[in-house]
């Protein structure tokens, strides 16, 4: 049996846990949450009859909050940044997304090709600011080359170097920077 004097403290600590908790709590849940994905689609905005591939990078809003999209990017990981992307659905920045909502951005395939076929690895990763500086970033994906074929498009994404050939790479570089 629990003694009379100890109950009450007993008491004030679990309800004490139980307000920390539920403060800890409210406070992540309402923080801005998004997912940022992204794609190659075609241009369903080309007139013409042979349209070229996107790159599709895609917020989706998870959170409470209202996110205001500030800019949007492509990330070539420790190499460049390339900024900028037509959004669709949304008339300009800042563009508001609200809980539940997404809202898509897309880079022209063959720029985004080029831009990072100057680093070996190929990678790239979309990434949304908002006003208050957040970024949301997306997962790292290789970047396609696209080649215009006699149906339309065709996308080639390249494979992406083992550990053993990229450590190959950088001590074969060493090498030769030492040996000129």
């Amino acid at each position: 049996m629990i003694p009379e004097k100890l109950l009450p403290t007993l008491i004030a600590v679990y309800g004490a846990a139980l307000s920390t908790f539920i403060f800890i709590r409210d406070m992540r849940s309402r923080r801005a949450r998004a997912s940022v994905t992204a794609g190659y689609v075609d241009d369903a905005t080309s007139t013409t009859p042979d349209p070229a591939f996107m790159l599709a990078c895609t917020l989706a809003n998870t959170g409470r909050e209202t996110i205001f999209i500030d800019r949007v990017g492509l990330e070539i990981p420790g190499f460049a940044m390339i900024s900028g992307g037509n959004l669709t659905a949304l008339p300009r920045f800042p563009a508001e997304v609200k809980p539940g909502q997404s809202a898509s951005a897309y880079f022209e395939a063959r720029h985004v090709a080029s831009m990072a076929a100057r680093h070996p690895e190929r990678l790239l990763r979309p990434l949304f600011w908002d006003q208050l500086g957040r970024s949301y970033r997306g997962p790292l994906m290789a970047a396609g080359s696209v080649n215009k074929t006699e149906t339309g498009w065709q996308l080639e994404t390249p494979q992406r170097l083992t550990v053993v050939q990229r450590t190959l790479r950088v001590l074969l570089g060493r090498h030769r920077r030492a040996g000129a």
